[in-house]
């Protein structure tokens, strides 16, 4: 129980809740504030990926089998279940092809970010990120003549 309150009390973790709340009470926000909150989230995503960028670069790409494991399931075996439930349910059309291609998308550098935070498998995820990414060039293409895009 104590450790789930750390957890709550973090920004990370509050601040979605937060917003959720916000925006469901139909409450809107002065204009200042947002278009400040604009300005900010349109260069957070670049300065985040800038810093990350740097922090990667800090780390030795390693081959291990943690890191072959997180990109054949996040590359591969991930957008195959969902091709697969998108034919049990029978999804079609645009949604479809996005669900699939959604997962088909290599690991999110937010991983990297947590564990780097954390100091918890650092190399194997900055290593899954990078080398993630580059396989993707090849199985993103390959997801997308598959769902006919």
């Amino acid at each position: 129980m104590k450790n789930l309150l750390n957890v709550a009390r973090k920004p990370l973790v509050f601040s979605p809740v937060l917003g959720i709340l916000f925006s469901l009470s139909g409450l809107s926000l002065p204009e200042l504030m947002e278009h400040s909150l604009k300005l900010i989230g349109g260069s957070t995503s670049g300065v985040s990926l800038f810093a990350l960028g740097l922090i990667m670069s800090s780390f030795a790409i390693t081959f291990s089998k943690t890191v072959l494991q997180n990109i054949v399931i996040k590359n591969v075996i991930h957008p195959l279940l969902m091709m697969g439930l998108v034919l049990v349910f029978g999804l079609s059309g645009v949604l479809a092809k996005e669900v699939v291609l959604l997962c088909a998308m290599p690991t999110a550098t937010m991983t990297t970010m947590f564990a780097l935070r954390y100091n918890t498998l650092t190399e194997e995820s900055t290593s899954a990120t990078i080398l993630g990414t580059l396989v993707a060039i090849v199985t993103l293409p390959v997801f997308m003549s598959l769902v006919h895009i």
